[in-house]
C-alpha cells in the first residue's frame, strides 16, 4: 500500500524513526523524562519495522517521489540502528547500492551530510557492506566529491579511499 506521498508504511516507520534520533540528538539533558519518551518511541518502531519486514514488506520499493528506499531514508540521518537492521535482513546486498531516480546511492546521501555524529560509522558500515564508493550520480558526482571539508569530512575521504584500518 502507498499513501497519498507515495511512501509505503515502511518508509513512514523509517521516517518516523529518523525523525526520534534527531530529537533526541537535539536535547540538553539525555535524561530527562522526554528522553525517556523519546527513547520508547524509538524503540517502538524499530519494533515495527522488524515487523513490517517479518509480514514481508520489501527493501527495494521506492518511494513514487524521489525514488528513495527505506536504506536511502536511513541514511538521511546517517540512523545507524536503522541502517544494520536494514542490512541484516535476508537479500540485503543489493540494496547497499540502490540508487534514487536522480541516482544517488546510500553513499552519496551519508557522505553529503553536514554536522552528523554518525556519518564516519555509516560510511563505514556501508564501506563494509559493498557501497561503491565510485558510482557516479546523474551529475556525474562520485560520493567522495559531496564530502563537506573539515576534521569529519577528512575521515570519511580516507575510508573512502579504503584506509579504514588507520581510523580504527
Amino acid at each position: 500500500m502507498i499513501n497519498y506521498n507515495g511512501l509505503t508504511p515502511l518508509h513512514v516507520a523509517v521516517l518516523s524513526h529518523n525523525a526520534v534520533v534527531k530529537q533526541l540528538s537535539c536535547l540538553e539533558n539525555p535524561h530527562s523524562s522526554t528522553a525517556e519518551g523519546l527513547m520508547q518511541r524509538k524503540w517502538m518502531f524499530v519494533e515495527c519495522i522488524k515487523t513490517l519486514f517479518l509480514m514481508g514488506a520489501s527493501l527495494t520499493t521506492r518511494d513514487l517521489k524521489s525514488g528513495r528506499t527505506c536504506f536511502h531514508m536511513a541514511s538521511e540521518e546517517a540512523n545507524m540502528e536503522l541502517l544494520q537492521v536494514i542490512l541484516n535482513q535476508p537479500l540485503s546486498l543489493p540494496i547497499v547500492n540502490f540508487k534514487t531516480f536522480s541516482g544517488n546511492t546510500a553513499l552519496h546521501i551519508v557522505c553529503s551530510l553536514h554536522s552528523n555524529r554518525s556519518q564516519v560509522e555509516a560510511v563505514k558500515l556501508l564501506m563494509r557492506n559493498g557501497a561503491d564508493p565510485g558510482s557516479r550520480n546523474f551529475e556525474n558526482d562520485l560520493p567522495a566529491q559531496l564530502v563537506p571539508e573539515g576534521v569529519t569530512g577528512k575521515k570519511v575521504r580516507q575510508i573512502l579511499k579504503g584506509n579504514m584500518l588507520k581510523l580504527k
